[in-house]
């Protein structure tokens, strides 16, 4: 499955995701971080671009960076597509 999101005008490939609930933890490497700052920041919606059972408009509720190790961010749904 692809893991692609378009955060901040950025398409970005996680390397894994997890669902939790209405909740969806994502990794990505170190470069994404920019981009989930961004949208982070200024309160911006992001969109999965994978499976169409997952299409929906999420909120980032948090960002974890780790230089060696790459980015993890915490996603809410907002919608279903």
């Amino acid at each position: 499955m692809d893991f692609a999101f378009e955060i901040a005008g950025f398409r970005c490939e996680a390397n894994s995701m997890r669902m939790r609930g209405r909740t969806l933890e994502a990794s990505f490497e170190t470069d994404a971080a920019g981009p989930l700052s961004d949208a982070f920041l200024n309160n911006t919606a992001v969109s999965f671009l994978g499976a169409s059972e997952l299409s929906s408009a999420y909120a980032i509720k948090a960002i974890e960076t780790d230089a060696a190790n790459g980015c993890t961010a915490v996603f809410d749904v907002l919608s279903a597509a």
